[in-house]
């Protein structure tokens, strides 16, 4: 586990910086509240751990090598991103009292992940510092803990963000304040989706 500590090193400097999950985390969390993503989380979760262990196993260079098939990957990523930003901007004032759950669950957490592009750049980024396994067995035990390692580090990341946005929303207290938020959160998201593609160009 230890040869693993640089890569993985590497892979929490870029889940803990401004990314499309983490804006969605701090976005959501103003408007509904921390405690309500958590399936959310879990869904992120899972799906990073299913990036992880999939380009461990050789999609990663499937994808390095074919540069066409990453950027399809990337295109779908950024109309999904720009939907959710969209959803972001539209999304009306929660009413007090009322149980309204937040649009985005498990199922949209997981399948978000394997077209986002901050999480390929990093995980990309992340395998060429991965040892070299001598055998089948040692490269199956490899992918399973980064797999395992990076869905914890991604889980501890977006419950800070969704902490961070859930104090923001004691600030929202009016219809306006809350349309600002709302728009300041959707530009976040784009400029997240920006930066992304620009690294990873």
């Amino acid at each position: 586990m230890i040869d693993l500590l640089p890569a993985l090193g590497v892979f929490f400097v870029s889940a803990a910086t401004p990314g499309p999950n983490n804006a969605l985390m701090l976005s959501l969390g103003v408007i509904y509240g921390c405690a309500a993503q958590r399936w959310l989380i879990a869904g992120v979760m899972a799906g990073v751990a299913g990036v992880f262990m999939l380009s461990s196993l050789g999609l990663g260079a499937l994808l390095l090598a074919e540069p066409l098939l990453l950027n399809l990957l990337r295109g779908i990523g950024a109309l999904m991103l720009l939907w959710i930003a969209w959803k972001i901007y539209t999304a009306p004032r929660p009413v007090a009292g009322a149980n309204q759950p937040p649009p985005a669950g498990f199922v949209f957490g997981f399948s978000l992940q394997w077209v986002n592009p901050k999480l390929w750049s990093g995980v990309l980024a992340m395998i060429t510092l991965l040892p070299q396994p001598d055998s089948g067995s040692e490269l199956a035990r490899q992918a399973v803990a980064v797999s395992v390692a990076g869905g914890l580090i991604t889980g501890f990341c977006m419950s800070i963000w969704a902490l961070f946005g859930g104090l923001l929303a004691r600030l929202v207290k009016t219809e306006r304040t809350h349309r600002a938020v709302n728009a300041a959160s959707a530009i976040l998201m784009l400029i997240c989706v920006a930066v992304a593609f620009a690294v990873s160009s």
